[in-house]
């Protein structure tokens, strides 16, 4: 059996992965990017953290780093 450790943030974040989905749907429909709805997710997640700071430390910005200019590079050749 799997012990969690901070059982209000799972729940919050399964509830803003929910509110994501369904938000991104709802701003795909009235134009609105869905990078914002996630950006917004992710600020309450990092908001809802006991130790936000800790947390970014532990982010490995390379990999962020990498699929941003991904992506970036796939929009510039389409």
């Amino acid at each position: 059996m799997v012990r969690v450790k901070n059982r209000m943030l799972v729940t919050l974040g399964l509830g803003v992965l929910a509110a994501v989905i369904v938000l991104g749907g709802v701003a795909n429909s009235l134009k609105i990017p869905i990078s914002a709805v996630t950006l917004a997710g992710a600020l309450i997640l990092i908001l809802f953290e006991r130790r936000p700071l800790y947390r970014l430390g532990r982010v490995s910005w390379n990999v962020v780093f990498s699929s941003s200019g991904f992506s970036l590079w796939l929009k510039v050749l389409r």
